[in-house]
């Protein structure tokens, strides 16, 4: 039960994530030819959320392959 809600705290931070780094790319398109702090912002969120992205997948990836191998009682 506690690697569920591990797993949905993961999600729910990626789409926090996800949300921020959407309205920061947005900014950034409105005021790139203002002000260029925008892109280093959209830079930071895109880069957290691939890191945010592999970790829920290395995550879930090991879950499974634990899953998998008591299911089928071991790997021979």
């Amino acid at each position: 039960m506690s690697k569920m809600i591990i797993s949905l705290l993961l999600l729910f931070l990626f789409i926090i994530s996800a949300l921020s780094g959407m309205v920061l790319f947005m900014k950034g398109i409105v005021n790139i030819h203002r002000d260029q702090r925008y892109m280093e912002y959209i830079h930071i969120a895109t880069s957290l959320i691939f890191v945010l992205v592999s970790t829920i997948h290395i995550y879930l990836n090991k879950y499974s392959i634990i899953l998998y191998t008591k299911r089928i009682g071991g790997v021979k």
